[in-house]
C-alpha cells in the first residue's frame, strides 16, 4: 500500500477502507462471518477457501493483512507463512489448536497473532481489528532495545519493525542514553547486562528522566531473575520483568500492551492541553519537584497502583466470560420473546395485552442485564479511599463475580454468615478474595472429582479480629511449593496460563493496604461423611 503522509507522522489518522483484508478459511461459516465483520468497519475484503485461490489474489492486488486457517483441502497454511515472510503482508493465524513450539516459530516469521476458534471465537474479532489499527500506529512508536548480544538485538528488532515499530538498539548504556537525549523513545526493553554495566545502574541513574519527565516504560528482559532483582527493578522505575530464555509472543503481547497505554496517555494529556489546562499542569509539576519527599511517595503509590492492575487485569478473562454466562440465557429468552411477537403479527393474531406482557418480560430482562453490568462496575473502580463494609458483603459480592463460571464448572460455594464492619479498602479486599476464589478453582479443574467444594468460614477472634478461612478440597498445595507461592511472579501455570502476580498482589493488599496477615496450609476435612484434603488460606483483618 502506498502510504499517505498524514500515516507517517503524529498526525496519524487510522482509515479502514484504506486496507485489504484476505481471509482464507475453508469453514464458509467462519469464512462469511469475517468477511461481514470486517466490511461492516470499513475494510476491504478478499474471501477464498484454498491455498491456491489465495496465491491468485495475492498475485492479481495489494493484500495488507490475512486471516490464515492452517488445516486447509489443498495443503497446509504454514506454506502461506513461509510464502510471505520476507513480504509487507501482515498474517494472522486463525487455528483450534494450540502448539506452543508452532507458535514460537511462527512469531519468528513475522505472525502478528494467534486467534483460537474456540467457543468465544467470534467475540474475539474486535480484538483482530483493534490489534490492526494499533500496528498501524506503532509507526509513530520508536522501542529502544538496550541489549548487549548482537544476535538477539537482531531477533528482537526483526519480531518489532515487523509491527511497524522504529527500533534502536543499544549495547551499553552510554548510547542508550545518547538516543533518549537524540529522539523521543516509547518504551525500553532493558536487558540487565550491559557492556559498560548493569542495567539496574541504569534505571537508578535516569529515573527521574525516565519517570517523571519522559514517562518511558521499561521493560526488563533477563536470565538473571530472582524475587530480590524484581523487586528491586520495579522500585526503580521499571514496569515488568521477563526470563530469558523468553518467549517473543509475550514479549510482543507486553510491548504492545504498553506502547497502547503510553500512547493513550499521551492522547489524554494532548487533550487537555486542548481544553487550556496546559498551565494547571506545568505548575502541578513544578510543585511536585520543589517537594522530593513528596514526589518519591507519589512514586512509590503510583508502582502499587500499577501492580494491583496488573492483578486485576490478570483476572478479566475471567470477569468477560462471566459475563457472557450471566447473559447468555436472558439474552436467549428476550430472542425468543422478540420472535413470537413477529410471529404473531405476521399472523394478525398479536393483540395489545400480549404485546404489553411481552415489553414487560423484555423490560425486566433488560433490567436484570443492566444490574450484572453493575457488579462488574463496582468491582472494577478504583476506590483508593478507606470505608466502613460488612464483611460478609463483600465476600457475597466476590462470590456474585464468579457464581457464572463456578456453577458451569460444577463447583459449589458453601460459607456460613457474620456481620461483621470493617474500616479498609472494600475492592481490594474483594480483590484479594476474587484471587484466592480463582486460584481454588483453577486447583480444582485441575482434579478429576464430580463433588468440588470451597468452603468460606468467618468468625471473630479474642483480640478484636475477623477471621476468613477458605478451603477446598481440591488436594492440597505440594510442600515443595507451598512457601513460595506469595513471591512475586511465582507461578505453576505455564507461561501463557499466569503470571504468578495474583497470590503475591493478594498478601501485599492483606497485609499491607489492610494490616492484617494471609497465611496458607494444607488440611484435612470430613464434609457429609466424605474424607477430604485441601489448600486452606486464612486471612486475619483488625477490627476497627
Amino acid at each position: 500500500m502506498n502510504l499517505k503522509n498524514n500515516q507517517i507522522n503524529s498526525m496519524f489518522e487510522f482509515v479502514t477502507s484504506n486496507y485489504n483484508i484476505l481471509i482464507l478459511d475453508d469453514s464458509k461459516s467462519v469464512n462469511q462471518i469475517l468477511t461481514k465483520t470486517f466490511q461492516d468497519k470499513g475494510y476491504n475484503c478478499f474471501n477464498v477457501f484454498t491455498i491456491k485461490d489465495a496465491k491468485e489474489v495475492l498475485l492479481n492486488n495489494e493484500i495488507h493483512y490475512v486471516m490464515l486457517d492452517i488445516n486447509l483441502p489443498d495443503g497446509n497454511g504454514y506454506e502461506l507463512i513461509t510464502l510471505l515472510e520476507k513480504s509487507s503482508v501482515k498474517i494472522f493465524v486463525l487455528t483450534s489448536e494450540s502448539d506452543k513450539k508452532f507458535r514460537e516459530k511462527s512469531y519468528q516469521k513475522g505472525i502478528l497473532d494467534f486467534i483460537v476458534k474456540d467457543k468465544n471465537f467470534f467475540h474475539k474479532l474486535d480484538q483482530i481489528t483493534k490489534t490492526i489499527e494499533n500496528i498501524e500506529k506503532n509507526r509513530n512508536n520508536t522501542i529502544l532495545v538496550m541489549e548487549d548480544s548482537l544476535v538477539i538485538q537482531e531477533q528482537l528488532k526483526d519480531v518489532l519493525e515487523n509491527r511497524y515499530y522504529k527500533v534502536q538498539v543499544a549495547s551499553d548504556s552510554l548510547r542508550a542514553e545518547q538516543i533518549l537525549s537524540e529522539m523521543p523513545v516509547d518504551l525500553i526493553l532493558l536487558d540487565l547486562v550491559l557492556k559498560d554495566g548493569n542495567g539496574i545502574d541504569f534505571l537508578r541513574r535516569n529515573n527521574n528522566l525516565l519517570i517523571n519527565i519522559k514517562k518511558i516504560p521499561v521493560l526488563v528482559v533477563s536470565g538473571h531473575v530472582n524475587s530480590e532483582i524484581t523487586r528491586d527493578v520495579i522500585k526503580e522505575g521499571a514496569v515488568d520483568v521477563l526470563t530469558k530464555p523468553y518467549v517473543l509472543e509475550e514479549i510482543v503481547l507486553k510491548v504492545d500492551l504498553w506502547t497502547d497505554y503510553k500512547r493513550k496517555e499521551s492522547e489524554i494529556i494532548n487533550s487537555v492541553k486542548s481544553l487550556g489546562l496546559q498551565k494547571i499542569i506545568i505548575e502541578d509539576q513544578k510543585k511536585k519537584l520543589e517537594k522530593q519527599i513528596v514526589l518519591e511517595k507519589q512514586i512509590n503509590q503510583q508502582k502499587e497502583k500499577l501492580l494491583m492492575q496488573q492483578s486485576k487485569m490478570a483476572t478479566m478473562g475471567t470477569m468477560m466470560e462471566n459475563i457472557l454466562h450471566q447473559w447468555k440465557q436472558p439474552l436467549s429468552a428476550m430472542s425468543t420473546n422478540v420472535s413470537s411477537v413477529q410471529l404473531q403479527k405476521e399472523l394478525d393474531i398479536l393483540d395489545d395485552e400480549t404485546l404489553n406482557s411481552s415489553l414487560s418480560d423484555m423490560m425486566m430482562v433488560i433490567g436484570h442485564l443492566g444490574n450484572t453490568i453493575d457488579d462488574f462496575s463496582n468491582y472494577l473502580k478504583p476506590d483508593r479511599e478507606k470505608v466502613d463494609f460488612t464483611i460478609d458483603d463483600a465476600i457475597t459480592q466476590s462470590i456474585i463475580l464468579v457464581n457464572s463460571q463456578f456453577r458451569n464448572e460444577n463447583i459449589k460455594v458453601i460459607k456460613n454468615s457474620l456481620q461483621v464492619s470493617l474500616l479498609g479498602y472494600k475492592n481490594d479486599f474483594i480483590q484479594s478474595f476474587l484471587n484466592m476464589l480463582n486460584n481454588s478453582k483453577d486447583a480444582l479443574m485441575e482434579i478429576d472429582k464430580e463433588e468440588r467444594f470451597i468452603f468460606i468460614d468467618m468468625s471473630t477472634t479474642s483480640n478484636n479480629c475477623v477471621e476468613v478461612k477458605i478451603k477446598d478440597n481440591a488436594g492440597g498445595i505440594s510442600d515443595d511449593i507451598i512457601d513460595k507461592i506469595f513471591e512475586s511472579h511465582f507461578t505453576t501455570k505455564d507461561k501463557f496460563g499466569g503470571t504468578g502476580i495474583g497470590l503475591f498482589m493478594t498478601k501485599e493488599m492483606i497485609e499491607k493496604n489492610m494490616l492484617g496477615k494471609l497465611e496458607v496450609q494444607n488440611v484435612n476435612f470430613d464434609y457429609e461423611g466424605s474424607s477430604y484434603t485441601g489448600a486452606q488460606f486464612t486471612i486475619t483483618l483488625p477490627i476497627q
